[in-house]
């Protein structure tokens, strides 16, 4: 018998959750980062995938050089980091406030929101299209 699982955490649980999955990004497990995210509340059953990173100026450019197939979408929304980050592509160093991009690849109609939960949009800069 398959049960769903309740999570509830007192206020500083979450707290340190939201801390470890920002500061442990790449290095968790995707059944740590599912958990955490049920522990916050943030379940994404229901819900489709979208791959999500965070890149440097520099990887973000080249990936604009990266062609697109039918029914396959990427979104690149600059901003300033709200953290620290290690660029998911080529491992540099991202200080806080630093600019950067979230970059959302999908398929169609999966796409979700998540980006603001990372960095800070700047004014205009969460494009519906794809590319930067």
């Amino acid at each position: 018998m398959n049960a769903a699982v309740v999570f509830r955490c007192e206020d500083w649980e979450k707290e340190l959750l939201v801390k470890i999955a920002e500061r442990s990004r790449r290095t968790l497990s995707d059944e740590v980062k599912y958990l955490i995210e049920r522990a916050l509340g943030r379940s994404h059953e229901g819900r489709c995938q979208v791959k999500q990173e965070i890149y440097c100026l520099v990887c973000a450019t080249r990936l604009q050089a990266f062609p697109e197939y039918p029914g396959e979408h990427m979104k690149l929304v600059p901003g300033a980091a709200r953290f620290d980050f290690v660029c998911d592509f080529c491992d540099r160093f991202i200080a806080r406030e630093s600019f950067c991009y979230a970059v959302s690849m999908y398929k169609d109609d999966q796409y979700h929101p998540w980006e603001s939960d990372y960095i800070t949009i700047e004014k205009g800069g969460d494009n519906d299209g794809e590319g930067a």
